[in-house]
């Protein structure tokens, strides 16, 4: 199984921040990681499995959830947990 990257080539991981807007926001922390079945406490990764790629984030402000089927050069690692 792939990992998930960004860009830069690091690999996603749970609690990550990233920004989803190039770099002009907003801040998004991940909370699933949907191939390897990773999911942040509180979070089932099991309710978004049938999706079966991609990862979901949390607004760390507003705490709406994106789903994000692959990152591209928009999504920018900003802080690791």
């Amino acid at each position: 199984m792939a990992s998930i990257c960004y860009a830069s080539g690091d690999e996603v991981r749970i609690g990550d921040i990233a920004d989803v807007g190039g770099g002009h926001g907003p801040r998004m922390r991940v909370v699933v990681i949907i191939p390897s079945g990773e999911a942040a406490p509180g979070f089932n990764a099991s309710e978004w499995a049938y999706l079966k790629q991609g990862v979901v984030l949390q607004d760390v402000k507003v705490f709406g959830l994106l789903y994000l089927e692959e990152f591209d050069e928009e999504q920018v690692l900003v802080q690791r947990q």
